[in-house]
């Protein structure tokens, strides 16, 4: 009976230690296969943030904005290393960039900061609102170029502000209300619109508006807030100077994403020759980013411009 018992407990004792060693066993196959598959990730090609490798990239992406004016463009920079990696990635080229801030003539306050940037740029001023006429003599005396940012229908019911271009208006009445817009923004050079998804694809809307806008040899930059603007193509009817924006630099408020378009749109300016970039008076960190990065875009190549410099006529595409 004793030898019974002893090989019972024997044959347990060795079930015990097999299944020890199997566990084991399976530990290791999995911590090899873990190590493994950590070298397969490692090696993996990692993912291009020196952006696009030409124009046509940036275009294939793009979204058009929606009613707030904040379209959003997928391309460019990771925001993490954003002008670093602009001035070491193989784009050495200059390039030339038409900053155009957007909403000024709610307060002057607001104004300010982006009155003391050294290099040249747009405001693009609200019309018949309280600061106005204001905003508009503050910038033409800093030296900056000033257009009028036409309220303009969008799809929606947002709110477009006084002033605004509606598809209900006649030919008459829109010039009328285009004629007290310029009146309470002067020493304009150009135009460029606020909102506007709807009516910038408006015909009658768009005859109106060129036709005046030839009469006054003023230019026009298309926001872009619709993939399906006819801005263009009535430019080149009307012979009207044409530029569109390529960048908003604040199409999502954070100062991330506004490092992240900005290095977008050095990048396609180095590709092209040239961009124009939107940001937005009441986004205290697009100034804040803009002079933060001046000095080495500078002297990367990049040469800020105002909107007006990157003109062509007949619609063209600068």
């Amino acid at each position: 009976m004793k030898s019974g018992k002893k090989a019972t407990n024997a044959r347990r004792s060795g079930r015990a230690k097999a299944g020890k060693f199997r566990t084991g066993v399976i530990f290791i196959l999995l911590a090899c296969i873990g190590v493994m598959l950590a070298v397969i990730i490692f090696m993996l090609p990692e993912k291009n943030n020196t952006g696009p490798n030409n124009a046509a990239d940036f275009d294939a992406a793009e979204d058009p904005a929606d009613d707030r004016e904040y379209g959003d463009r997928s391309t460019g920079t990771d925001s993490k290393g954003t002008i670093e990696a602009i001035l070491t990635s193989t784009i050495k080229k200059p390039g030339r960039i038409a900053i155009v801030i957007d909403d000024a003539g709610n307060d002057s306050n607001s104004l300010l900061p982006f009155l003391k940037f050294p290099g040249k740029i747009t405001i693009a001023v609200l019309p018949q609102l309280p600061h106005s006429t204001a905003s508009a003599t503050l910038a033409h005396e800093a030296g900056k170029e000033v257009i009028l940012h036409l309220p303009m229908q969008p799809v929606g019911e947002a709110k477009t502000g006084p002033g605004a271009i509606l598809i209900t208006q006649d030919k008459k009445v829109i010039r009328d209300v285009l004629e007290l817009d310029l009146k309470s923004v002067p020493f304009v050079s150009g135009v460029n619109n606020h909102m506007g998804s709807l009516a910038m694809q408006d015909e009658k809307v768009l005859e109106a508006l060129f036709e005046l806008l030839k009469e006054k040899r003023l230019f026009f930059l298309d926001s872009r807030t619709t993939a399906g603007t006819l801005g263009e193509k009535y430019a080149g009817q009307f012979q009207v100077p044409f530029i569109q924006r390529k960048i908003f630099l604040d199409s999502q408020p954070t100062r991330e994403n506004i490092e992240k378009n900005l290095a977008a749109g050095v990048d396609y300016a180095r590709l092209s020759g040239s961009a124009v970039l939107i940001g937005h008076v009441q986004n205290r960190d697009v100034i804040k980013v803009l002079l933060e990065q001046y000095d080495m875009l500078v002297a990367s190549g990049i040469k800020f411009v105002e909107a007006g410099d990157l003109l062509a006529t007949e619609g063209s595409k600068p």
